[in-house]
C-alpha cells in the first residue's frame, strides 16, 4: 500500500463538483478508481498526481481517493485499512502543524494504492475521517 496527500480537488467530480451539484454542503468524499481508463478520466492533477496513477498496476491494484474540506495547512493521513467479509473500512485521520495556521478552507485529496491479489478489488468501501463517515 502506498498513500500520498495533496492539497487539491484531484477528482473531476470530487467536491468541488458536489458542492454546485447537492443542495447540501459535502466536506468528506470517496471514489474507489479499480481500472486505468477511469482513473485517468476522473483524476486531474499535476505530473505529479499522474505518474502515482499511472504507477499503479491496475491487475492487481486499484485507487482510493479520499478528500476533505480543511484548513490549506492540515493534512490526511492513512490510520487503517482494513478487510471485513463485505468489503474494506478504510480509517483516515486529519493532522495539524504545530505551529498556528489561518482558516482558510480548501479540498485535500489523499490517494491510496491498495494491492490484494489474492482478495481483489473490494465489493463495498466504508471510508471515515476523523470517524465520520465520507459520502461517494
Amino acid at each position: 500500500m502506498q498513500t500520498r496527500h495533496w492539497v487539491d480537488d484531484l477528482l473531476e467530480e470530487g467536491i468541488s463538483h458536489q458542492r454546485q451539484e447537492r443542495e447540501e454542503s459535502v466536506s468528506r468524499y470517496h471514489e474507489l478508481l479499480t481500472d486505468e481508463s477511469t482513473a485517468q478520466n476522473h483524476i486531474n492533477g499535476d505530473d505529479e498526481v499522474m505518474e502515482f496513477v499511472e504507477g499503479t498496476d491496475f491487475t492487481g491494484s486499484y485507487l482510493v481517493v479520499v478528500q476533505n474540506m480543511m484548513q490549506s495547512a492540515r493534512w490526511l493521513e492513512l490510520q487503517q485499512i482494513e478487510r471485513t467479509e463485505r468489503g474494506l473500512d478504510i480509517a483516515v485521520e486529519t493532522a495539524s502543524p504545530d505551529e498556528p495556521y489561518g482558516d482558510d478552507a480548501t479540498v485535500h485529496s489523499l490517494l491510496i494504492r491498495e494491492t490484494d491479489e489474492q482478495a481483489g478489488t473490494p465489493d463495498d468501501l466504508s471510508v471515515t475521517i476523523d470517524g465520520e463517515p465520507t459520502d461517494t
